[in-house]
Protein backbone atom coordinates (compact mmCIF):
# COMPACT_ATOMS: atom_id res chain seq x y z
CA UNK A 1 0.00 0.00 0.00
CA UNK A 2 2.96 2.42 0.88
CA UNK A 3 5.05 2.72 -1.64
CA UNK A 4 9.29 3.47 -1.47
CA UNK A 5 9.06 6.82 -3.75
CA UNK A 6 6.46 9.26 -2.17
CA UNK A 7 6.66 12.60 -4.07
CA UNK A 8 6.23 14.71 -1.07
CA UNK A 9 8.66 12.18 0.99
CA UNK A 10 12.52 12.72 0.55
CA UNK A 11 14.24 9.92 -0.51
CA UNK A 12 17.96 9.64 -0.48
CA UNK A 13 19.81 8.60 -3.63
CA UNK A 14 20.23 4.71 -3.67
CA UNK A 15 24.00 3.40 -3.04
CA UNK A 16 25.51 -0.24 -2.90
CA UNK A 17 26.41 -1.48 0.58
CA UNK A 18 29.12 -3.88 1.25
CA UNK A 19 26.86 -7.04 0.57
CA UNK A 20 26.22 -5.67 -2.80
CA UNK A 21 22.19 -4.46 -1.64
CA UNK A 22 20.64 -1.78 -2.94
CA UNK A 23 19.51 0.38 -0.30
CA UNK A 24 17.88 3.74 0.14
CA UNK A 25 17.12 5.92 3.27
CA UNK A 26 13.40 7.40 3.97
CA UNK A 27 12.73 8.95 7.03
CA UNK A 28 9.21 9.32 5.80
CA UNK A 29 8.33 5.53 4.40
CA UNK A 30 6.93 4.19 7.98
CA UNK A 31 4.94 7.71 9.47
CA UNK A 32 3.21 7.19 5.65
CA UNK A 33 2.69 4.00 5.85
CA UNK A 34 0.92 3.93 8.86
CA UNK A 35 -0.12 7.28 9.44
CA UNK A 36 -2.07 7.16 6.07
CA UNK A 37 -2.31 3.79 4.40
CA UNK A 38 -3.34 2.27 7.35
CA UNK A 39 -5.54 4.91 8.92
CA UNK A 40 -7.64 5.26 6.18
CA UNK A 41 -7.70 1.21 5.92
CA UNK A 42 -8.68 1.45 9.04
CA UNK A 43 -11.32 3.97 8.64
CA UNK A 44 -12.96 1.77 5.65
CA UNK A 45 -13.23 -1.19 7.97
CA UNK A 46 -15.36 1.43 10.61
CA UNK A 47 -17.51 1.97 8.23
CA UNK A 48 -18.45 -1.44 7.18
CA UNK A 49 -18.68 -2.08 10.61
CA UNK A 50 -21.30 0.33 11.02
CA UNK A 51 -23.34 -0.14 7.59
CA UNK A 52 -23.31 -3.85 8.36
CA UNK A 53 -24.20 -4.06 12.29
CA UNK A 54 -25.58 -0.97 12.69
CA UNK A 55 -28.35 1.62 11.17
CA UNK A 56 -26.82 5.06 11.58
CA UNK A 57 -25.87 5.36 8.08
CA UNK A 58 -28.51 3.22 6.47
CA UNK A 59 -31.68 2.52 8.57
CA UNK A 60 -34.09 0.56 5.78
CA UNK A 61 -33.26 -0.24 2.28
CA UNK A 62 -35.16 1.36 -0.16
CA UNK A 63 -39.19 0.20 -0.51
CA UNK A 64 -39.93 -0.84 -3.84
CA UNK A 65 -42.97 -1.54 -5.88
CA UNK A 66 -44.47 -4.85 -7.20
CA UNK A 67 -46.60 -6.88 -9.26
CA UNK A 68 -48.64 -9.17 -7.20
CA UNK A 69 -48.23 -12.30 -8.07
CA UNK A 70 -45.22 -12.13 -10.23
CA UNK A 71 -43.22 -15.31 -10.44
CA UNK A 72 -40.05 -13.66 -10.23
CA UNK A 73 -40.87 -12.81 -6.43
CA UNK A 74 -42.39 -16.06 -5.57
CA UNK A 75 -39.34 -18.43 -5.78
CA UNK A 76 -39.23 -20.63 -2.50
CA UNK A 77 -36.17 -19.92 0.21
CA UNK A 78 -33.78 -22.41 -0.41
CA UNK A 79 -30.86 -23.10 1.97
CA UNK A 80 -27.92 -22.33 0.06
CA UNK A 81 -26.00 -25.41 0.89
CA UNK A 82 -22.90 -25.04 -1.10
CA UNK A 83 -20.83 -22.87 0.81
CA UNK A 84 -22.10 -21.07 3.74
CA UNK A 85 -22.24 -17.50 3.87
CA UNK A 86 -19.92 -17.24 6.84
CA UNK A 87 -17.23 -19.43 5.01
CA UNK A 88 -17.55 -17.02 2.32
CA UNK A 89 -16.33 -14.05 3.94
CA UNK A 90 -13.47 -16.36 5.77
CA UNK A 91 -12.49 -17.53 2.58
CA UNK A 92 -12.54 -14.65 0.67
CA UNK A 93 -10.54 -12.60 3.26
CA UNK A 94 -7.78 -15.09 4.73
CA UNK A 95 -7.36 -16.88 1.06
CA UNK A 96 -5.77 -14.25 -0.71
CA UNK A 97 -3.84 -12.68 2.40
CA UNK A 98 -2.04 -17.02 2.57
CA UNK A 99 -1.49 -17.16 -0.86
CA UNK A 100 0.40 -13.48 -0.47
CA UNK A 101 2.29 -14.39 2.15
CA UNK A 102 3.55 -18.12 0.77
CA UNK A 103 3.95 -16.30 -2.43
CA UNK A 104 6.67 -13.79 -1.15
CA UNK A 105 7.84 -16.33 1.32
CA UNK A 106 8.93 -18.38 -1.69
CA UNK A 107 10.24 -15.04 -3.53
CA UNK A 108 11.88 -14.10 -0.59
CA UNK A 109 13.82 -18.18 -0.11
CA UNK A 110 14.00 -19.86 -3.11
CA UNK A 111 15.52 -16.77 -5.39
CA UNK A 112 17.88 -18.24 -7.59
CA UNK A 113 18.99 -15.53 -9.51
CA UNK A 114 21.49 -12.74 -8.16
CA UNK A 115 19.90 -9.53 -9.20
CA UNK A 116 20.35 -6.04 -7.47
CA UNK A 117 17.29 -4.83 -7.25
CA UNK A 118 15.72 -8.14 -5.57
CA UNK A 119 17.87 -7.15 -2.45
CA UNK A 120 16.82 -3.59 -2.53
CA UNK A 121 16.69 -2.44 1.15
CA UNK A 122 14.73 0.67 2.79
CA UNK A 123 15.86 2.02 5.66
CA UNK A 124 13.56 4.05 7.61
CA UNK A 125 12.88 5.18 11.26
CA UNK A 126 15.66 2.85 12.49
CA UNK A 127 14.43 0.33 10.84
CA UNK A 128 15.67 -2.06 7.90
CA UNK A 129 12.95 -2.84 5.94
CA UNK A 130 13.54 -5.76 3.26
CA UNK A 131 11.60 -6.16 0.10
CA UNK A 132 9.63 -9.48 1.13
CA UNK A 133 8.24 -6.98 4.10
CA UNK A 134 7.74 -4.53 2.30
CA UNK A 135 5.71 -6.08 -0.44
CA UNK A 136 3.77 -8.55 1.81
CA UNK A 137 2.22 -5.80 3.96
CA UNK A 138 1.76 -3.69 1.05
CA UNK A 139 -0.08 -6.15 -1.19
CA UNK A 140 -1.87 -7.70 2.26
CA UNK A 141 -3.04 -3.72 3.02
CA UNK A 142 -4.44 -2.93 -0.27
CA UNK A 143 -6.04 -5.80 -0.40
CA UNK A 144 -7.92 -5.54 2.71
CA UNK A 145 -8.84 -1.63 1.63
CA UNK A 146 -10.62 -2.91 -1.71
CA UNK A 147 -12.28 -5.91 0.20
CA UNK A 148 -14.10 -3.75 2.58
CA UNK A 149 -14.62 -0.95 0.08
CA UNK A 150 -16.36 -3.78 -2.31
CA UNK A 151 -18.49 -5.00 0.83
CA UNK A 152 -19.26 -1.18 1.15
CA UNK A 153 -19.98 -0.11 -2.04
CA UNK A 154 -21.82 -3.37 -2.69
CA UNK A 155 -24.45 -2.82 0.59
CA UNK A 156 -24.63 1.20 -0.32
CA UNK A 157 -25.87 -0.05 -4.03
CA UNK A 158 -28.19 -2.77 -2.62
CA UNK A 159 -29.97 -0.72 -0.11
CA UNK A 160 -30.53 2.67 -2.37
CA UNK A 161 -31.71 0.31 -4.96
CA UNK A 162 -34.28 -2.01 -2.74
CA UNK A 163 -34.03 -4.98 -5.20
CA UNK A 164 -36.09 -7.79 -3.78
CA UNK A 165 -34.57 -10.84 -4.01
CA UNK A 166 -36.63 -14.11 -5.70
CA UNK A 167 -38.03 -15.65 -2.33
CA UNK A 168 -39.10 -11.82 -1.32
CA UNK A 169 -43.02 -12.94 -1.14
CA UNK A 170 -42.28 -16.28 0.98
CA UNK A 171 -39.84 -13.85 3.35
CA UNK A 172 -42.38 -11.41 3.31
CA UNK A 173 -46.45 -12.35 2.47
CA UNK A 174 -47.35 -8.51 2.24
CA UNK A 175 -50.81 -8.12 2.79
CA UNK A 176 -52.26 -6.07 -0.19
CA UNK A 177 -50.82 -9.34 -2.37
CA UNK A 178 -54.27 -11.62 -1.07
CA UNK A 179 -55.72 -14.35 -3.26
CA UNK A 180 -58.53 -12.06 -4.53
CA UNK A 181 -55.98 -9.38 -4.94
CA UNK A 182 -55.42 -10.60 -8.53
CA UNK A 183 -52.67 -9.00 -10.86
CA UNK A 184 -52.02 -5.84 -9.46
CA UNK A 185 -49.01 -2.97 -8.61
CA UNK A 186 -48.23 -2.60 -4.83
CA UNK A 187 -46.62 0.59 -3.60
CA UNK A 188 -47.60 0.57 0.21
CA UNK A 189 -48.22 -2.86 2.04
CA UNK A 190 -47.07 -4.82 5.69
CA UNK A 191 -45.39 -8.31 5.45
CA UNK A 192 -46.99 -10.61 7.61
CA UNK A 193 -44.33 -12.44 8.62
CA UNK A 194 -42.57 -11.39 12.16
CA UNK A 195 -38.84 -11.35 11.31
CA UNK A 196 -37.85 -8.71 10.29
CA UNK A 197 -33.74 -9.10 10.10
CA UNK A 198 -35.13 -12.12 7.48
CA UNK A 199 -37.24 -9.12 5.45
CA UNK A 200 -34.39 -6.71 5.53
CA UNK A 201 -32.32 -9.34 3.50
CA UNK A 202 -35.09 -10.26 1.00
CA UNK A 203 -35.29 -6.24 0.12
CA UNK A 204 -31.50 -6.46 -0.72
CA UNK A 205 -30.77 -8.81 -4.08
CA UNK A 206 -28.70 -6.13 -6.23
CA UNK A 207 -25.51 -6.74 -6.63
CA UNK A 208 -24.53 -9.82 -5.15
CA UNK A 209 -22.57 -9.26 -2.09
CA UNK A 210 -21.31 -13.29 -2.49
CA UNK A 211 -20.33 -12.31 -6.15
CA UNK A 212 -18.92 -9.34 -5.63
CA UNK A 213 -16.47 -10.42 -2.87
CA UNK A 214 -15.93 -13.72 -4.40
CA UNK A 215 -14.98 -12.31 -8.21
CA UNK A 216 -13.06 -9.48 -6.03
CA UNK A 217 -10.94 -12.25 -4.22
CA UNK A 218 -10.50 -14.53 -7.05
CA UNK A 219 -9.17 -12.57 -9.79
CA UNK A 220 -7.01 -10.27 -7.26
CA UNK A 221 -5.26 -13.87 -6.31
CA UNK A 222 -5.25 -14.51 -9.81
CA UNK A 223 -3.21 -11.65 -11.35
CA UNK A 224 -0.72 -11.94 -7.76
CA UNK A 225 -0.26 -15.82 -8.57
CA UNK A 226 0.16 -15.26 -12.91
CA UNK A 227 2.32 -12.31 -12.16
CA UNK A 228 5.04 -13.06 -9.18
CA UNK A 229 4.90 -16.55 -9.21
CA UNK A 230 6.73 -18.89 -11.47
CA UNK A 231 7.94 -22.74 -11.79
CA UNK A 232 10.76 -22.81 -14.43
CA UNK A 233 10.72 -26.13 -15.07
CA UNK A 234 6.68 -26.57 -14.73
CA UNK A 235 4.20 -24.04 -16.13
CA UNK A 236 0.59 -25.71 -15.26
CA UNK A 237 0.59 -25.87 -11.69
CA UNK A 238 -0.01 -21.69 -11.88
CA UNK A 239 -2.54 -21.67 -14.14
CA UNK A 240 -4.60 -24.94 -12.43
CA UNK A 241 -4.52 -22.76 -9.67
CA UNK A 242 -5.77 -19.18 -11.09
CA UNK A 243 -8.61 -21.40 -12.79
CA UNK A 244 -9.48 -22.86 -10.14
CA UNK A 245 -10.08 -19.74 -8.13
CA UNK A 246 -11.94 -18.04 -10.83
CA UNK A 247 -14.23 -21.34 -11.45
CA UNK A 248 -14.87 -21.13 -7.82
CA UNK A 249 -16.07 -17.93 -7.43
CA UNK A 250 -18.33 -18.25 -11.22
CA UNK A 251 -19.77 -21.74 -9.35
CA UNK A 252 -20.10 -19.91 -6.11
CA UNK A 253 -22.23 -16.83 -7.97
CA UNK A 254 -24.04 -19.47 -10.52
CA UNK A 255 -25.11 -21.25 -6.83
CA UNK A 256 -27.00 -18.23 -5.53
CA UNK A 257 -28.85 -18.09 -8.19
CA UNK A 258 -29.78 -21.23 -8.81
CA UNK A 259 -30.96 -21.79 -5.35
CA UNK A 260 -33.26 -18.57 -5.60
CA UNK A 261 -30.95 -16.50 -3.70
CA UNK A 262 -30.65 -13.52 -6.16
CA UNK A 263 -31.50 -13.13 -9.81
CA UNK A 264 -28.97 -13.39 -12.40
CA UNK A 265 -28.84 -9.95 -13.25
CA UNK A 266 -27.62 -9.36 -9.57
CA UNK A 267 -24.86 -12.18 -10.04
CA UNK A 268 -23.53 -10.03 -12.97
CA UNK A 269 -23.34 -7.01 -11.66
CA UNK A 270 -21.82 -8.23 -8.82
CA UNK A 271 -18.79 -9.97 -10.93
CA UNK A 272 -18.51 -6.50 -12.69
CA UNK A 273 -18.14 -4.89 -9.44
CA UNK A 274 -15.96 -7.02 -7.95
CA UNK A 275 -13.42 -7.62 -11.03
CA UNK A 276 -13.54 -3.67 -11.97
CA UNK A 277 -12.22 -3.29 -8.20
CA UNK A 278 -9.69 -6.18 -8.41
CA UNK A 279 -8.29 -4.61 -11.93
CA UNK A 280 -7.65 -1.12 -10.76
CA UNK A 281 -6.22 -2.19 -7.53
CA UNK A 282 -4.14 -4.55 -8.95
CA UNK A 283 -2.92 -2.92 -12.43
CA UNK A 284 -3.52 0.91 -11.69
CA UNK A 285 -2.34 0.90 -8.04
CA UNK A 286 -0.33 -1.82 -7.34
CA UNK A 287 1.42 -1.52 -10.79
CA UNK A 288 1.20 -5.42 -11.51
CA UNK A 289 3.02 -6.07 -7.92
CA UNK A 290 6.07 -4.95 -9.66
CA UNK A 291 8.58 -3.21 -7.51
CA UNK A 292 8.78 0.57 -8.03
CA UNK A 293 12.88 1.05 -8.56
CA UNK A 294 14.34 4.49 -8.40
CA UNK A 295 15.75 5.25 -12.23
CA UNK A 296 19.34 4.71 -11.25
CA UNK A 297 22.38 5.40 -14.06
CA UNK A 298 23.72 2.18 -15.45
CA UNK A 299 27.15 3.55 -13.88
CA UNK A 300 26.11 3.30 -10.28
CA UNK A 301 27.72 -0.51 -10.22
CA UNK A 302 30.74 1.57 -11.15
CA UNK A 303 30.53 3.25 -8.41
CA UNK A 304 30.98 0.33 -5.68
CA UNK A 305 33.31 -1.00 -8.05
CA UNK A 306 36.27 1.16 -9.00
CA UNK A 307 38.87 -1.23 -8.51
CA UNK A 308 37.76 -2.92 -11.82
CA UNK A 309 37.46 0.37 -13.84
CA UNK A 310 40.38 2.32 -15.89
CA UNK A 311 38.69 5.65 -14.77
CA UNK A 312 41.23 8.50 -13.54
CA UNK A 313 41.18 9.64 -9.99
CA UNK A 314 39.40 12.90 -10.77
CA UNK A 315 36.84 10.91 -12.80
CA UNK A 316 36.16 8.39 -10.36
CA UNK A 317 35.81 11.40 -7.72
CA UNK A 318 33.41 13.24 -10.63
CA UNK A 319 31.28 10.21 -10.50
CA UNK A 320 31.05 9.34 -6.41
CA UNK A 321 29.49 13.08 -6.52
CA UNK A 322 27.44 12.77 -8.99
CA UNK A 323 26.34 9.26 -10.20
CA UNK A 324 22.77 10.04 -11.72
CA UNK A 325 23.86 13.11 -13.72
CA UNK A 326 27.36 12.02 -15.50
CA UNK A 327 27.48 9.52 -18.20
CA UNK A 328 31.35 9.19 -19.81
CA UNK A 329 31.74 7.98 -22.96
CA UNK A 330 33.02 4.87 -24.58
CA UNK A 331 36.07 4.52 -25.69
CA UNK A 332 37.39 2.57 -28.87
CA UNK A 333 40.82 1.40 -29.68
CA UNK A 334 42.22 0.90 -33.54
CA UNK A 335 45.30 0.40 -34.77
CA UNK A 336 44.95 2.13 -37.81
CA UNK A 337 42.45 4.91 -39.30
CA UNK A 338 41.27 1.91 -42.23
CA UNK A 339 39.94 0.04 -39.06
CA UNK A 340 37.22 2.72 -37.81
CA UNK A 341 35.61 2.90 -40.91
CA UNK A 342 35.93 -0.77 -41.11
CA UNK A 343 34.61 -1.78 -37.70
CA UNK A 344 31.93 -4.39 -36.98
CA UNK A 345 30.33 -2.38 -33.85
CA UNK A 346 26.99 -3.03 -33.85
CA UNK A 347 24.32 -2.11 -31.21
CA UNK A 348 20.80 -3.87 -31.80
CA UNK A 349 21.90 -4.79 -35.13
CA UNK A 350 22.53 -1.51 -36.58
CA UNK A 351 26.43 -0.26 -37.33
CA UNK A 352 28.40 2.20 -35.44
CA UNK A 353 28.80 4.43 -37.64
CA UNK A 354 24.79 4.62 -38.32
CA UNK A 355 23.85 4.17 -34.62
CA UNK A 356 22.77 7.87 -32.79
CA UNK A 357 23.90 5.57 -30.11
CA UNK A 358 27.39 5.79 -30.63
CA UNK A 359 27.87 9.12 -31.80
CA UNK A 360 29.68 10.20 -28.51
CA UNK A 361 31.99 7.57 -28.33
CA UNK A 362 35.81 7.97 -28.79
CA UNK A 363 38.20 6.26 -31.00
CA UNK A 364 41.84 6.69 -30.35
CA UNK A 365 44.02 5.60 -33.27
CA UNK A 366 47.20 3.69 -32.16
CA UNK A 367 50.22 4.86 -35.21
CA UNK A 368 52.95 2.24 -35.05
CA UNK A 369 56.72 3.45 -35.22
CA UNK A 370 58.61 3.67 -38.44
CA UNK A 371 60.65 0.41 -38.66
CA UNK A 372 63.36 1.88 -40.75
CA UNK A 373 66.15 4.03 -38.54
CA UNK A 374 66.43 7.61 -37.95
CA UNK A 375 69.88 9.19 -39.24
Amino acid sequence: MADDDHRWCSTTEPFQDKRGRLVSKNSWLVPCFLGVDYVLLAGMAVLWFFLEYTEYIIAEPAVRGFWCNDPQFMKPYIDDRLVPERGLYVICFTGPVILILLGESMLALCRCDDIRESHKLVRSCSLSLHTPLRRALRFIGVFSFGAFATWVVTDVIQSLTGQMTPYFFAACNPDACSRQAGTRFVTEYTCLMGDSEFIKQARRSLPSIHASLGAYSSVFATIYLSTQVQFRNARLPVPLLCLALLSGAVLWGFSRAASYRHHWTDIFAGFALGTSFALYLSLAILNTFRENLPKTHSNMQLVSSFQDSMLSAEEEQFMRNYPSTFVLPRVRHFKNIESVSTSRMSQNGIPALNNSAFLDDVAIVHHEAPTSGVI
